[in-house]
């Protein structure tokens, strides 16, 4: 039994034949994150024309002070890429499903107050996927 075994495993390594095994050659393009779309979020929110920020229902009411400077920030990213504070566009979410909109891609940049902790920039627990986050911006 053992001779079988060691002539078979021979003549499968020692297979010449014209199937060969794919090769898989480096590539010097960084992989994408996982989505439906794999056009990096800079590039779609550029073809789009306007960016779409996860705001909390506090931060879209303007009269709400603190909050609002949430929707301030969102303000000046779309003046930065587009040369208008006005090319924004603010998503309501909620405690429940902003990383899960950030995820499907329904807002592009996420402005809302929570805790950044190495367990969400590796694996979040409600989407499965790693964020990355931004310095913080505001203390409390």
């Amino acid at each position: 039994l053992l001779v079988v075994l060691a002539v078979t495993l021979w003549v499968i390594l020692m297979n010449d034949g014209d199937e060969r095994s794919p090769t898989y050659e480096p590539s010097i393009q960084p992989s994408s994150p996982p989505s439906f779309d794999q056009m990096p979020t800079l590039e779609a929110v550029q073809t789009r024309g306007h960016v779409r920020c996860g705001l909390s229902h506090y931060s879209l009411n303007h009269e709400l002070g603190d909050q609002f400077l949430l929707m301030e920030l969102c303000r000046a990213v779309a003046a930065v890429l587009f040369g208008s504070p006005d090319k924004y566009l603010g998503v309501h979410v909620t405690n429940l499903n902003h990383f899960q909109q950030l995820n499907g891609r329904d807002v592009d940049l996420l402005l809302f107050v929570d805790a950044h902790t190495v367990q969400r920039e590796v694996r979040e627990s409600t989407t499965g996927a790693g964020f990355s986050f931004s310095s913080p911006y505001l203390y409390d």
